[in-house]
């Protein structure tokens, strides 16, 4: 406050046509005078750093305002919308009251709250959690949901200090100082069901239970404190019975609400009760929401939140196309996913799962936020993420691995490279679009951009945070370069981006990064300051050999690009499905790709088997005139001069791969006869997509492939393909993007994941 005494003068400029209507401009004044006072503790307190008492301070405030009405905020407020609609009320007067939304940070309130109250109606009462006291009741007051207050304090210890709005001590000593200082004839029912909840919040959880048991016993508790308190008790408690006791006398408290059935849902769920839990989480489907609104009320419950935490139980339940559903669904209604995070993780499901609720806590509309976890299927630990919507994946592909899956599993215009180690700012979901959208054409598709924001550490131009535009990844069809598999991903990511002049600078907004190298790990939710151990994760990650094979590969895309097969031109978005594959080829081998276009994925496969060190023989099958009825495929094959076997050529050579590769150009079905049956040990249908080219090409390689070996095809989203597919072979199985027949003694494994509607 001094610093803005300092940097302005007494009288503040109004800005040119603030709040004049047609007309008024002599109505208001064109400077606003700063008034100030000073509030004095009681001398039994002059040595407190903070006021003594803040129903006296505030009316201090009051008695020395000039205008109809008061409207107040505290420093850890911010006014996040509705200044116009406070103008309108206070001109317009009539009210004793206007009644505004107060947002509690990371708690998914919005408390109503007496905002702007009319001078002299009333007194402000209390020490601590202070309230108006009107002169006259009933109070007439008027709610408006335009006007929104966010409360954004100095949070309890345990809050990741990013999240802090400002820099001062937390509230909660100081309020337990001022509830302790008042006499047992002052702490009236509010002001001790206020002390259980600042000594729970202290951690001193004994304190916080004996006061619990004073205020349940108070006959004027209302039911919205006590429902409160039992889940406050139930949280604090170890034993799963007691905890399940605890709710249901939350919910006994008050039937009507949703929150206790949400609690016992989920508490069933942590501890392996599945069908309890689904149970629970119909029962609170079927509770509708209140006609008359309480202060706790949780409105997401009704809401996304409310869907999530019934899709969890389904999916705990083996349903998991049923909990697809129900996602999908709940996008819809709310516009569909603006954001995605796609949150890779290993051996941390704990940690995991507090950086989701974090993430969707912090978020601006979490409703729209698309969260997918991706982990492997070996790890053990992780499976208990099974709940949420995830995807599982072959071990050995580290973290980049997932992120690319999870990109090709999610839908949001915007991506986000999620850890278990990094803290948003608030709001970030509504910074990031506010800087990678165009104002001026807020209609049009978000373009290929990568957003550049601050890990809280570097100083350098490394982009440790990927975020970008589905458009941006659409470029290659993969975040990160596949080579990578954790370290030195970042530096490839960063010089691309560069490269191709796709960056929006934002290294103001600051997402930190919670890494043992900056000295304060911690994953979001863990106590600030008390470090994440450097787990096994974090040692394979960082280990020598990974900075060794990282800075290897990086060198190499960096010095020669060219020979990577990511240099040649087309659709290729199944290089996980290609990574199975080449795990399970030998020496010996013979595979074809029916359908080769340029070379993208062929080269791919080739070239992942060459630092394999596998002797496989790769058949390219095309016609290299494109496919009928396409235009684009019609105005490239014209530009290479009506084949594009040239340029295959070329391509494989400067890939360094010819050595591998050999051409057999014709007809996709027709050139089947030049392949021996029960010869391949993988064939790839990707030729053209429509029903009855798909089923020629599958009748005449079926035939071609091993009984121990992989048959598949692209294209599985595409209705046409799999009709053709189906009728053949009526047990194809499905990894989107690609259809097989694995045969039991192949032993290939794609991937698992959580359905997603087509």
């Amino acid at each position: 406050a001094q610093k803005l005494i300092e940097a302005r003068p007494p009288a503040l400029p109004l800005p040119a046509g603030e709040g004049r209507g047609e007309g008024e401009s002599q109505k208001i004044p064109k400077t606003i005078p700063l008034v100030l006072s000073e509030y004095k503790n009681a001398p039994a307190h002059s040595d407190w750093p903070h006021v003594d008492n803040f129903a006296a301070a505030r009316q201090q405030s009051f008695d020395l305002a000039t205008g109809d009405y008061c409207f107040w905020c505290d420093t850890d407020d911010i006014l996040l919308q509705g200044a116009e609609q406070i103008r309108e009320h206070a001109t317009r007067g009539g009210h004793a009251a206007f009644v505004f939304p107060y947002a509690i940070h990371g708690k998914g309130l919005a408390v109503p709250r007496e905002r702007m109250l009319l001078k002299g109606s009333g007194q402000w009462r209390s020490a601590v959690h202070e309230y108006f006291e009107f002169k006259v009741q009933p109070v007439q007051a008027i709610e408006d949901e335009r006007v929104i207050v966010q409360h954004l304090p100095a949070l309890h210890h345990s809050t990741p200090p990013s999240l802090h709005h400002s820099a001062r001590p937390s509230s909660n000593t100081r309020n337990l100082r001022i509830l302790r200082s008042l006499p047992d004839s002052e702490l009236t029912t509010g002001l001790l069901y206020h002390l259980h909840l600042e000594l729970a919040l202290a951690n001193d959880i004994p304190a916080s239970i004996d006061v619990a048991r004073r205020v349940l016993a108070r006959p004027d508790l209302g039911k919205p404190e006590k429902m409160e308190i039992f889940i406050n008790l139930a949280q604090v408690t170890e034993d799963p019975n007691a905890k399940q006791a605890l709710f249901h006398q939350a919910y006994a408290a008050d039937p009507r609400r949703r929150e206790p059935l949400l609690m016992l849902c989920n508490n069933a769920l942590n501890f392996d009760e599945p069908a309890i839990a689904l149970a629970f989480a119909r029962q609170m489907l079927a509770t509708p929401r209140p006609a008359m609104k309480e202060w706790n009320e949780r409105a997401a419950i009704y809401g996304w939140l409310g869907d999530d935490i019934y899709a969890q139980a389904l999916r705990a339940n083996g349903h998991n196309l049923d909990a697809e559903i129900v996602r999908q669904e709940r996008f819809q209604k709310e516009g569909g996913p603006r954001i995605a995070l796609v949150h890779a993780t290993r051996g941390r499901c704990v940690q995991a799962a507090l950086a989701r609720k974090v993430w969707l806590d912090t978020a601006a509309q979490p409703e729209r936020v698309e969260h997918l976890f991706i982990f492997d299927t070996d790890d053990q630990d992780s499976h208990g993420l099974r709940r949420f919507p995830h995807l599982e994946l072959p071990a050995g592909g580290g973290c980049v691995a997932a992120w690319n899956a999870g990109a090709a599993h999610t839908a949001a215009p915007v991506l986000v490279q999620m850890s278990d180690d990094w803290t948003p700012p608030q709001n970030w979901d509504q910074l990031i679009l506010d800087r990678l959208a165009d104002p001026s054409v807020p209609s049009v598709p978000l373009p290929a951009r990568v957003l550049a924001v601050s890990d809280g550490h570097r100083t350098d131009k490394l982009i440790c945070l990927a975020i970008a535009t589905r458009a941006y990844v659409l470029q290659d069809h993969y975040f990160f370069h596949p080579r990578f598999t954790g370290v030195y991903s970042d530096n490839h990511f960063t010089d691309v981006a560069y490269g191709r002049n796709q960056v929006i600078e934002a290294r103001d907004l600051v997402f930190t990064h919670n890494h043992p190298i900056f000295g304060n790990a911690g994953s979001a939710g863990t106590p600030a300051g008390e470090p994440l151990p450097v787990d096994d994760t974090y040692a394979r990650q960082n280990s020598a050999s990974a900075y060794l094979v990282g800075k290897f590969t990086y060198d190499e895309l960096s010095t020669h690009p060219e020979r990577d097969w990511s240099s040649v031109p087309g659709f290729f978005n199944f290089y996980i499905f290609y990574d199975a594959i080449a795990r399970r080829l030998t020496d010996g081998d013979t595979v074809a790709e029916v359908g080769v276009w340029m070379g993208r994925s062929i080269i791919y496969l080739a070239q992942l088997l060459k630092r394999q060190g596998k002797q496989v023989k790769l058949l390219a099958v095309d016609t290299f005139a494109g496919e009928l009825n396409q235009p684009v495929h019609e105005a490239a094959v014209a530009a290479h001069g009506g084949s594009l076997r040239a340029v295959f050529e070329a391509n494989v050579k400067r890939c360094g791969v010819a050595d591998m590769i050999e051409i057999i150009e014709g007809d996709s079905a027709a050139s089947s006869y030049r392949v021996p049956d029960a010869s391949l040990a993988f064939c790839f249908i990707d030729a053209a997509h429509d029903y009855d080219s798909v089923k020629r090409d599958v009748l005449a390689w079926q035939s071609k492939v091993k009984p121990t070996g992989v048959f598949a095809g692209h294209d599985a989203q595409h209705e046409p393909v799999m009709m053709a597919v189906r009728e053949i072979i009526p047990d194809v199985r499905v990894t989107l993007p690609c259809w097989m027949v694995v045969s039991p003694e192949s032993g290939t494994s794609v991937g698992r994941a959580s359905p997603r509607a087509a």
